[in-house]
């Protein structure tokens, strides 16, 4: 019959292009395979549990609690500071501290407490004083363990 299309052979695509899919399917598989062989994607170190209290037992003083974790042995010590309150710097606070390590700094004994007490006339501002405690641990890891307002 005269007019019909008629095909010469029952291939779907061409082996052309049938290979470069392979080899694109067989290069995104070497590159995954490489990444997790060389360790890119898992460079990345666990975080350490420990944690801190911090709340304002009176609107003059600010008091930060360590209280341990399952990392409490790695634990050496915390920097504390403390943001938005009569001002930015340890040297305007009175700190008290259960083991005297120095202006803002908490000890790595579990309980330990140190409190900052604003400066005579000063107040702190209620949920809007900013505090961080950055822990440093035995493996050289420095990790924020409290970041909030009080």
């Amino acid at each position: 019959m005269k007019g019909f299309i008629s095909w010469s052979g029952d291939d779907a695509i061409s082996s052309i292009v049938a290979l470069v899919l392979m080899i694109a399917v067989i290069g995104i598989i070497a590159i995954i395979i490489i990444v997790y062989t060389y360790g890119v994607a898992v460079d990345v170190s666990a975080p350490k549990i420990v944690s801190a209290r911090v709340y304002q037992p009176t609107p003059n003083q600010i008091v930060v609690t360590y209280t341990g974790g399952n990392d409490a042995a790695k634990f050496l010590g915390a920097n504390v500071s403390i943001k938005n309150g009569p001002t930015s710097s340890a040297s305007g606070w009175n700190w008290t501290h259960g083991e005297d390590n120095g202006a803002g700094q908490l000890d790595s004994t579990i309980g330990n407490s140190i409190t900052a007490t604003s400066n005579p006339g000063t107040s702190w501002t209620d949920l809007k004083d900013h505090v961080v405690v950055v822990g440093w641990f035995t493996d050289g890891m420095k990790q924020v363990i409290v970041d909030a307002y009080v």
